[in-house]
């Protein structure tokens, strides 16, 4: 949970600082948003998404596949410390790990 926590800050001091339009695309909004929409337990995690369900109670949950989001997201994989973005297989495996741990992007707290 404190690792997420950390990678969140991350995402919002990336979409802060900066412009998302001159970095590469390492991941795209509909890839975020079409493994979403590939399950039907968790709502959508981006508000141009035409699921309604409502998802499992004790959850806050949020848009965190929207375009401002991938757009902090690329900001973090394109960093030259981070240096991942043309490393397919490490996102992959990073988009899979966030997917398992937010509810495929729609959810950043996870009740107890």
């Amino acid at each position: 949970m404190i690792a997420w926590r950390r990678f969140v800050i991350l995402l919002l001091a990336a979409g802060a600082f900066g412009t998302a339009a001159t970095l590469p695309e390492c991941v795209s909004q509909s890839v975020l948003a079409c493994i979403n929409d590939h399950s039907q337990y968790w709502p959508k995690c981006s508000p141009g998404q035409s699921k309604s369900n409502a998802g499992p109670g004790g959850y806050e949950f949020g848009h965190y596949c929207s375009q401002e989001w991938t757009d902090a997201l690329n900001e973090v994989l394109s960093d030259l410390v981070i240096d991942k973005c043309g490393d397919h297989h490490k996102i992959q495996k990073f988009l899979a790990q966030i997917a398992y741990e937010t509810g495929y992007y729609s959810t950043v707290y996870q009740p107890a």
